[in-house]
């Protein structure tokens, strides 16, 4: 059972984070093209660069729905990363997002976008793309720190 539906079962509420999906949902990543060098896709190392590595064969299916959902946040008016953090934030049992900006820019661009409301059609839209409890890669379920390997433990 997906974690929403228990929280909404239970009259709970969830605090979400990287609702970015750690800058796949920028739309500054596009299959078959290197990130740029000073992009986390570049500066991330071991399992966590894999999911973001735009030229990663078995990433494909990824960045093609990502761009799926680009083509929707366009002809809705507004940027996928807009469109993302609105999605998150139009669940009924997400009280808020945790958001990781790096930059004071970055920043601005979440605060620009705090505001939007998606209508139903476009929320419609999304789920047609990504259906609610679909896992978009069976290897990177969850990001998991390097501290927290099974190699890095004390036992």
């Amino acid at each position: 059972m997906d974690i929403a539906e228990v929280a909404r079962r239970h009259d709970l509420a969830l605090l979400t984070y990287s609702p970015l999906a750690g800058g796949l949902l920028t739309g500054k990543y596009a299959f078959s093209r290197a990130a740029d060098s000073g992009s986390r896709a570049a500066l991330l190392k071991g399992p966590a660069a894999r999911m973001l590595d735009p030229e990663l064969p078995e990433n494909a299916q990824k960045f093609a729905v990502i761009e799926e959902l680009k083509q929707v946040a366009d002809q809705a008016g507004m940027t996928l990363a807009h469109m993302a953090l609105a999605f998150a934030q139009s669940h009924p049992v997400v009280t808020s997002i945790i958001v990781g900006p790096r930059t004071p820019e970055q920043l601005r661009q979440y605060l620009a976008g705090a505001d939007l409301t998606l209508s139903p059609d476009l929320l419609d839209a999304i789920d047609g793309i990504v259906p609610p409890g679909r896992r978009m890669d069976d290897q990177d379920p969850a990001w998991t720190p390097e501290w927290l390997d099974a190699s890095r433990r004390r036992r």
